[in-house]
């Protein structure tokens, strides 16, 4: 398999690496990632974070915007949320 796969993770590599190897694409690629790095570091990659997804069209390079999804913090959250006591 050509290419880099380069996220914070080792185990989202191996993850995506599989997805990759067995024909999965980019978008699939991106998906496993978000998933497990969801799951192996809460802080980095969380349901209700902000996303925006873009794709690049091969045959015409042209960017296309695929999903714009602002980040809204819910009504209790505090500003000392990430505090360690």
């Amino acid at each position: 398999m050509p290419g880099i796969i380069c996220v914070p993770q080792p185990l989202a590599v191996e993850e995506v690496a599989k997805v990759l190897a067995s024909g999965g694409n980019a978008f699939d690629a991106v998906v496993t990632y978000a998933v497990v790095q969801f799951l192996v570091n809460l802080n980095s990659c969380g349901i209700g974070g902000c996303m925006v997804m873009t794709s690049r069209l091969g045959r015409t390079s042209q960017f296309q915007l695929i999903l714009d999804a602002p980040a809204l913090a819910g009504s209790r959250v505090a500003p000392d949320i990430e505090t360690v006591s």
